[in-house]
């Protein structure tokens, strides 16, 4: 038995150039050329940023947290002007003014003051007809004040502008 003489491993892992296969063709398609870039780097002018993404400093202002701040201390300004108001025509009518500030039990002293039943008040979670119960409920409580109709739909539509008028004008409960 004789044995094959053993061949360098460089020279079974080369082959001639005619046994060699041909290579693939790549199967990719080409990739189109990438939108021009600005040479800032700040996103062009008619797109907006993604969010999150930094905005060059020189395009934020104070603007927006100014008047987010100025907001904020005009809405607090009129909660805090319709809670004097409601107070103090809650005292005007006889009652505790601390009574306007309960959520509920406002309503049913609200209808003391009006002299409607208490019961009312059920009918003030009933969509729609809550809003023709607040409409009365307003107009009665203009009426209680010597006032009419139209004022009642003042106090019911802009009560920022009626209820401070009633509280600190001349109007007395009767």
């Amino acid at each position: 038995m004789t044995s094959k003489p053993a061949q360098p491993a460089s020279a079974t892992a080369t082959k001639s150039p005619e046994s060699a296969s041909p290579p693939l063709p790549a199967a990719t398609a080409p990739t189109p050329p990438p939108p021009p870039t600005p040479a800032t780097g700040s996103p062009p002018p008619d797109k907006h940023p993604l969010p999150g993404a930094e905005l060059p400093l020189n395009k934020l202002s104070a603007v927006p947290q100014a008047t987010i701040f100025g907001v904020i201390a005009g809405v607090l300004l009129l909660v805090v002007l319709m809670i004097v108001s409601l107070w103090k025509v809650y005292e005007k009518a006889g009652q505790a003014g601390w009574k306007s500030l309960i959520p509920i039990y406002n309503y049913v002293v609200f209808l003391n003051i009006i002299d409607k039943p208490v019961w009312w008040v059920i009918l003030l979670f009933v969509p729609l007809v809550s809003i023709v119960m607040l409409i009365i409920m307003h107009v009665e409580l203009a009426k209680r004040f010597g006032r009419g109709v139209l004022y009642g739909l003042g106090l019911c539509l802009l009560p920022i502008i009626f209820f401070p008028l009633l509280a600190f004008g001349d109007a007395v409960y009767e």
